[in-house]
């Protein structure tokens, strides 16, 4: 684990003001995002942050919001471009599935995806940590992930090192750990991915 701090608080150095201030409101937005597709289509905010979450993997945010306001609205996701799985999921979600049982339901993105719900449901109570690509980049100094340790980290218990790494180096800055893993995926955005 001290390779993956090491690491963080490098990246965490890289981050700009704006960085830092976008970070730390990211999962509040995202909230707020999903409370106003709640209001406008007058379905509860579990299932709105559900969808949302289920519909996540492998895809940009732009592309997870505007699949998630088209599922609601229609019932369907024109140009979504991930896994076609996670539209029935997100339907299952809509039409009352539970919603916990479907966020990590036969998916390697599960552990993700219900720390996303997490962060998202509750951003200024979460301790989750949402492990997506990016913050692999980051917690292990590397731009292409391997096939492997995308599968050992989304499979296993990795995922929960790379989570109480996150929350170690959260603690020395004094952010919620979502805020950390949010602000350092802004970074690797904009200076460590292709």
């Amino acid at each position: 684990m001290s390779n993956m701090v090491t690491n963080l608080k490098r990246v965490y150095k890289m981050a700009t003001p704006e960085h830092i201030k976008a970070g730390k409101l990211w999962y509040t937005e995202a909230h707020a995002f999903c409370v106003d597709l709640a209001i406008r289509h007058n379905v509860e905010i579990d299932k709105v942050v559900g969808i949302l979450s289920v519909l996540s993997p492998q895809v940009s945010w732009p592309v997870n919001k505007q699949a998630a306001q088209n599922l609601l609205a229609t019932g369907d996701c024109p140009g979504y471009t991930g896994y076609k799985a996670n539209i029935a999921k997100a339907r299952n979600i809509l039409q009352g599935g539970d919603i916990q049982q479907t966020l990590g339901h036969g998916t390697r993105y599960g552990a993700k995806v219900q720390a996303f719900f997490d962060n998202i449901r509750f951003p200024t109570e979460s301790f989750m940590v949402t492990v997506d690509t990016h913050a692999l980049r980051a917690a292990f100094d590397i731009v292409d992930v391997p096939r492997a340790l995308s599968r050992a980290v989304f499979e296993s218990s990795l995922n929960a090192e790379i989570q109480l790494a996150y929350k170690h180096v959260a603690l020395g800055y004094n952010l919620r750990p979502c805020q950390l893993q949010a602000i350092i995926w802004l970074v690797v955005k904009d200076n460590l991915s292709h």
